[in-house]
């Protein structure tokens, strides 16, 4: 055994598992590929030096930086176990609760599963994320997340250059129970999918390269590579901004997983999830259901199942989120109430009462006192 550590970068280990495939045909594991690097003694005894963190640096500047970045190769090594699932030591530094690197090529060509949460988002070109049996093609700006104990592979070719994202599960339900906890249509499926470990499940968002989640994934990077005290809790909060720009970029491209019982395959869920949230004031089960060519119950059942709400629950919360956000604003409660979808102020008021427990004019004077007199 090595007396002391040994060390590679990310860029090292991703050209030399991309040079072994171009000399045999054959895939290398991570782990594999640096006991190969040991055994070759390409590895050095010295950590490498982090580099200078320049803010404006574009995606091929971050690129050149993220493969600079340090590999612990041997704690890798022995603490690898080989064996599924893989476990949070054999991966997270010490002291760490979110990690981040680049997909090696090829190397992920191999089914496996974790006890932790893992988000890949593609930086450059296009790659296949397959999960369970099931396989589909993601696009440059796309962001996968994969529940943990789910079978998957990210597999990107030379050129496609994807970064994982990987967190703790516990820092994971810590992290985002605030934003697990709203009423919005993605946030209901991730309560559902991504902490049911009996239907493993994934998440793909389309974010339309949106340049505000490079800049967050870029401080991200730089912190997860951090030693100091502060640079565990500015990961977490990076990661925490970076999911929820995320949705938000996403949200009205949304790809789940297909579900069974319908077999179309061109089926996507996140079609109903849309047409939902973008008709709100006035869709009924009946015409949801005639837009889509199911019936009414399996329609029922599929809604129930995938967002663990009836149909008219999720209406409810929709159109009281939207109420409870126009009540902090100047408009009289009986225009709210009109521009929510309610047919009269007095359905709107009790139904309001029942969920929130005040009146709508109770809770605006509790949110805005000064505004206690608009009726």
């Amino acid at each position: 055994m090595d007396s002391v550590n040994l060390y590679t970068t990310i860029g090292e280990l991703y050209d030399y598992v991309l040079d072994y495939r171009r000399r045999t045909g054959e895939d290398l594991q991570v782990v594999d590929a640096l006991r190969l690097m040991r055994a070759n003694r390409l590895l050095s005894a010295g950590e490498p030096t982090v580099p200078a963190f320049h803010y404006g640096e574009g995606r091929e500047q971050f690129l050149d930086y993220l493969r600079s970045m340090p590999v612990d190769a041997l704690g890798l090594i022995e603490n690898s176990q080989g064996n599924f699932p893989k476990r949070e030591d054999d991966i997270f530094p010490a002291g760490k609760d979110v990690f981040a690197f680049l997909h090696m090529p090829y190397s992920g060509r191999r089914l496996h599963y974790h006890n932790y949460f893992e988000i890949t988002y593609l930086l450059k070109g296009d790659c296949c994320f397959s999960f369970e049996e099931e396989s589909v093609r993601l696009h440059e700006g796309d962001i996968c997340l994969a529940s943990n104990y789910a079978w998957h592979e990210v597999a990107p070719p030379p050129g496609c250059t994807a970064v994982a994202v990987v967190v703790r599960k516990t820092t994971f339900d810590n992290l985002f129970s605030g934003l697990l906890s709203r009423q919005d249509l993605v946030s209901l499926f991730f309560r559902k999918c991504l902490r049911d470990q009996g239907h493993p499940n994934y998440v793909l968002l389309h974010t339309g390269n949106d340049p505000a989640l490079f800049y967050t994934l870029r401080e991200l990077v730089q912190e997860v590579y951090r030693t100091d005290e502060y640079a565990n809790e500015c990961s977490a909060d990076l990661l925490s901004l970076f999911l929820a720009r995320a949705i938000r970029a996403s949200a009205a491209s949304v790809t789940l997983r297909h579900y069974e019982g319908y077999n179309r395959q061109d089926f996507d869920f996140s079609m109903i999830l849309h047409y939902i949230q973008q008709n709100y004031r006035t869709v009924t089960l009946a015409n949801l259901a005639d837009a889509f060519h199911f019936s009414e119950s399996y329609l029922s059942r599929l809604i129930q199942k995938n967002l663990g709400q009836s149909f008219t629950g999720v209406l409810r919360d929709l159109k009281l989120n939207r109420a409870a956000e126009l009540l902090r604003t100047n408009m009289k409660i009986s225009e709210i109430s009109d521009a929510v979808g309610y047919v009269s102020v007095d359905h709107f008021t009790r139904t309001f009462r029942k969920v929130y427990g005040l009146s709508p004019r109770d809770w605006r004077a509790q949110q805005r006192p000064d505004n206690d007199k608009i009726i």
